[in-house]
């Protein structure tokens, strides 16, 4: 292959500067046939080496932000034939297998049409072309993935809400969309900025603002489930690694049945978003509510917020429930808790609402490793409720509290019926039995 000078363009040949990028290889296969080759022999060999069931259940995703140079040199038409030439590679050997591509978001242009690839084409958006290619060749693409990092003082790239519209209905009302396709948001993080005064890249948002923007953005993936929408995937979160706050509420939701929420009046803020994540365990009269109070025009905090909940249920008027709750706002967090006597830690040019390893002084962060968060957030006391009879005149009942939320908070709530809190102390109980017939036989052993 020939490598046209660096600077220059025939609009036939890559340049010298093309033949290596930060990622390795982002050139196009030189001969098609061999890489086609090549990745039905990768196939065969995994199959042999982790057996069929287990390869099907991997996701062999082609490309990453591919509109960007580093990633892909070649043009869009480069890229839409190596994606179908790779597919059909790989289902010759695992028809069934599940493959994919990342592409950047709808309407992307890098650096406004400034940089032009090896034929004097500007990197844009591949996403239309690449739907109508396979659905006009019948390709078949199990997965779409996208980009999205949040940088906290940037009110457009907060607006959660919107970001269904902007990024995700250009896809599926595309009338060559293949419905079966699901979207991944495949590179997340909620940063304070993609470009650190260190030089080492994006700095993640540490403070409460972050649980509240991660809540709602699960919350818009569970409300579009049907459309197709089915994970987001957190940079950085890797085996070993931990979840937000937030997430972790969330993650202790999962295997139950999720139900839609309407919200009626008005926040005392106008321009809060205050929603919940509602499930149940249908097999027991158990139920799990999330609420939150997000802001996308502002990060400021704001005045608290009164919510009143309740929910239906199929219990007789006047049962009774137990429940605890776990709040969590700016005074649950331990930076923000850190920062309010030790400002001066936060070196100059960066935001304080950044990671610690990242924006503190040396000292700083040592003193904040062994800084004992006075206030972490933890779950109350049960205490117990009635249901009461439903204002809509049906059969059953329904729970009706109060709340109050803070700006960029949460509060976790979990119903439960008065048998499933008896268990654990009927274990106290037996164990403490268990321990008292142990020791008095040890004591006649003695005697």
């Amino acid at each position: 292959m020939y490598f046209y000078s660096e600077g220059t363009r025939d609009n036939i040949n890559f340049r010298e500067n093309e033949k290596t990028s930060i990622y390795g290889n982002s050139l196009p296969p030189a001969d098609k046939q061999a890489y086609h080759d090549f990745i039905k022999a990768l196939m065969i060999k995994l199959v042999e080496t982790y057996g069929e069931e287990q390869v099907l259940k991997w996701r062999f995703r082609v490309g990453s932000e591919i509109e960007t140079p580093d990633h892909w040199f070649g043009t869009k038409q480069d890229f839409i034939e190596h994606f179908a030439n790779t597919e059909s590679a790989v289902r010759a050997i695992l028809p069934n297998a599940k493959v994919g591509l990342h592409t950047r978001n709808p309407g992307f242009l890098y650096k406004n049409g400034t940089i032009l690839n090896y034929k004097g084409e500007p990197y844009a958006s591949f996403i239309d072309d690449l739907i109508e290619y396979n659905d006009a060749n019948n390709i078949k693409c199990d997965f779409w993935g996208l980009s999205d990092y949040i940088i906290i003082d940037n009110s457009a790239l907060r607006d959660i809400n919107g970001k269904y519209t902007k990024n995700f209905e250009p896809l599926i009302n595309n009338p060559k969309w293949n419905p079966e396709t699901t979207i991944d948001i495949m590179e997340y993080s909620t940063v304070t900025t993609m470009k650190g005064t260190d030089g080492k890249g994006y700095i993640t948002c540490e403070t409460s603002h972050r649980e509240i923007v991660e809540l709602i953005f699960s919350n818009t993936f569970y409300k579009n489930k049907d459309n197709g929408l089915e994970f987001i995937y957190r940079w950085g979160n890797r085996t070993g690694s931990e979840n937000p706050d937030g997430i972790k509420e969330l993650d202790a939701m999962q295997g139950l049945v999720r139900y839609e929420t309407s919200i009626s009046g008005n926040p005392n803020t106008s321009t809060n978003e205050l929603d919940a994540i509602f499930a149940k365990n249908e097999a027991k009269d158990e139920y799990d509510v999330l609420i939150y109070n997000y802001n996308s025009s502002s990060i400021v905090y704001k005045t608290n917020e009164t919510v009143e909940i309740s929910f239906s249920t199929d219990l007789p008027v006047g049962t009774k429930l137990y429940y605890r709750s776990k709040s969590y706002g700016k005074e649950n967090n331990k930076l923000q808790n850190f920062l309010i006597n030790n400002p001066n830690y936060v070196m100059n040019g960066f935001d304080s609402k950044g990671a610690p390893d990242r924006t503190l002084t040396e000292a700083g962060y040592t003193a904040y490793q062994n800084y004992e968060n006075p206030n972490p957030h933890q779950f109350t006391e049960w205490k117990s409720i009635a249901t009461k009879a439903r204002n809509d005149g049906k059969s059953g009942s329904e729970v009706v509290m109060s709340t109050e939320i803070g700006s960029f908070a949460f509060e976790k709530f979990e119903f439960r019926p008065k048998l499933i809190l008896l268990k654990p102390l009927l274990q106290q109980l037996i164990l403490g039995l268990l321990l008292m017939i142990f020791l008095l036989g040890l004591q006649l052993k003695m005697e």
